[in-house]
């Protein structure tokens, strides 16, 4: 989860990571889609324009959305597409495609490289790996 203490009573709702003094987990600005008071992001205690934040500090939580994409490379999904993209949050579990829903002419489909599983702190891009039919 990604958290960082503020001491100041500004109003923080426009707040960026790099804005907060020790934030570290290295998400970039462009991928923090708001800010709460609750570490399981619950609705109603997101920041806005009339949140002030209290003498002694508070703790704020980002909501990030970091892109994954999977590359069919040369294959193509069960919609026709090269590629899918999907937005995780920071330390999310990713979901790689099913085998099924990924396909190449001649080819037998044998995972991701690298290997999804934990969503970090950039866009990451997973490509397909095939093995020609013999």
């Amino acid at each position: 989860m990604l958290n960082s203490h503020v001491r100041t009573d500004e109003n923080v709702v426009n707040y960026k990571p790099s804005d907060i003094p020790g934030y570290s987990a290295g998400v970039a600005d462009e991928y923090i889609s708001g800010w709460y008071t609750t570490p399981t992001l619950t609705p109603g205690t997101e920041l806005t324009a009339t949140t002030k934040v209290p003498a002694g500090g508070i703790t704020l939580y980002a909501k990030s959305s970091i892109p994954a994409t999977f590359d069919a490379n040369g294959g193509k999904f069960a919609d026709g597409s090269a590629s899918k993209t999907e937005d995780y949050a920071y330390g999310a579990a990713i979901t790689a495609p099913a085998s099924t829903d990924v396909t190449k002419e001649g080819n037998t489909f044998n995972g991701w490289n690298p290997v999804p599983s934990t969503m970090g702190n950039a866009p990451a891009t997973y490509v397909a790996q095939w093995t020609p039919k013999t």
